[in-house]
């Protein structure tokens, strides 16, 4: 097989146009001339990756970029599209250097971090995994660069297996109780709902906020006016996933913010309420199905080891005359 040598040629002109002003804009300032941290500097870096003498660099670079690490979190950040051309041109190049076939020594096997191998789990999973991989040996911070994930400092050993294979049937065991866990479903009964229920109040007199506000009904179902909710009881928090799901429909885009709480006793009417996210909801005239999944690992052991009834409260926060038809909950 034979390769047209121009298909090696390192993509200069990409850089110059394309890579330089964003190092310029986001990490020059912290990686320059006046400036080193971790002992980087970025405004003479080889831009031939290729063929280059600052491979190692490059990879550090492109590691740190894909994990977030750079720009640090409270630096400006790149778009969307800075981030995505910054990245097209590194896998670019990458994969140019390793069909050239250099000889040049290149960066050793090492085992993931525990933050990517909890990213890439939870990418391919769609399931938390976060105190399973807490569990692993914590990696160190290299002297030179600053980065956890030099690969000097990652080596493999027998132990490192040992954890990492640990970790991994500890994480599938958890996910075989998921999935043979027979889901249990808790529905909001819309058709009978009370829309204007009745004052209760707390055992020393004080008033109970009501579980609906601001909702008037509208043929099979209710709408939610800006500024209202619906609490729906539920007798515990799943130990595993719950999954909040609405059959609803608006007019214009909104969003319906999820959150769960309890009263904090019969004695006292306040409430701890912790929000678990925003259901978006696009604009249309037919009903449509939207749901939120949460996970016992986003509360506090107030809520997955408290005895207490507790509420799933849908709130329509939205600003301006923004209303929710909702059919089911």
């Amino acid at each position: 097989m034979y390769w047209a040598h121009a298909d090696f040629e390192p993509d200069l002109d990409g850089f110059d146009h394309g890579v330089e002003p964003l190092l310029q804009k986001y990490c020059v300032s912290c990686h320059g001339a006046e400036k080193q941290k971790a002992r980087m500097r970025f405004d003479t870096i080889d831009p031939d990756i290729v063929t280059g003498e600052h491979f190692g660099k490059w990879e550090d670079i492109r590691e740190a970029f894909n994990t977030g690490e750079m720009p640090p979190e409270d630096e400006p950040q790149p778009t969307d599209s800075e981030r995505d051309l910054m990245t097209r041109w590194m896998d670019a190049e990458f994969k140019k250097a390793k069909q050239y076939g250099s000889t040049k020594k290149r960066g050793d096997v090492r085992r993931l971090t525990r933050y990517e191998l909890r990213y890439a789990l939870e990418d391919l999973l769609h399931f938390p995994v976060e105190s399973h991989v807490n569990t692993l040996p914590e990696e160190g911070t290299s002297l030179e660069t600053g980065l956890k994930n030099s690969s000097r400092l990652l080596m493999i050993s027998s132990p490192h297996l040992e954890a990492y294979l640990n970790a991994i049937i500890s994480i599938v065991d958890e996910m075989k109780e998921v999935a043979v866990f027979e889901p249990h479903s808790v529905p909001a009964d819309i058709v009978n709902l009370e829309v204007n229920p009745p004052a209760t109040f707390a055992t020393e007199g004080k008033k109970n906020k009501p579980p609906v506000s601001d909702v008037r009904r509208a043929g099979k179902g209710v709408v939610i006016e800006q500024g209202g909710y619906i609490d729906l009881q539920i007798p515990s928090v799943s130990r595993c996933k719950f999954e909040t799901t609405l059959v609803a429909k608006a007019d214009v885009p909104m969003s319906i913010e999820v959150s769960i709480g309890f009263q904090f006793s019969d004695f006292d009417p306040r409430q701890n309420l912790v929000k678990l996210g925003d259901i978006e909801i696009e604009p249309s005239e037919e009903l449509r199905t939207y749901s939120l999944s949460s996970y016992p690992e986003m509360l506090s052991d107030e809520f997955t080891k408290g005895d207490r009834p507790f509420f799933i409260r849908i709130s329509n926060k939205n600003r301006g005359e923004k209303n929710l038809y909702l059919e089911a909950f």
